[in-house]
């Protein structure tokens, strides 16, 4: 099958350096679609659940934000 694609002059250098095998590209392009299936296939993340000091809703990195809102409420 023939087919027309636009390579990035880097990677075309490489091929061009690869090119004394015979059928380089299709095995370039195989060895690219395995790997990406694997890492497709890879194990599901998992969250690590802990006991935060802090009610839900409540940003430890926002404090500051907290406390300016807690001191108005205060002044008003």
């Amino acid at each position: 099958m023939r087919t027309k694609l636009t390579i990035d002059d880097d990677i075309a250098a490489k091929l061009r350096e690869l090119s004394h095998e015979r059928r380089t590209i299709n095995e370039v392009l195989r060895r690219g679609l395995v790997t990406q299936s694997l890492s497709e296939k890879g194990e599901p993340f998992k969250v690590v659940a802990f006991t935060s000091p802090f009610r839900a809703g409540i940003d430890p990195f926002a404090l500051n934000t907290l406390s300016d809102e807690l001191e108005t409420e205060e002044f008003v």
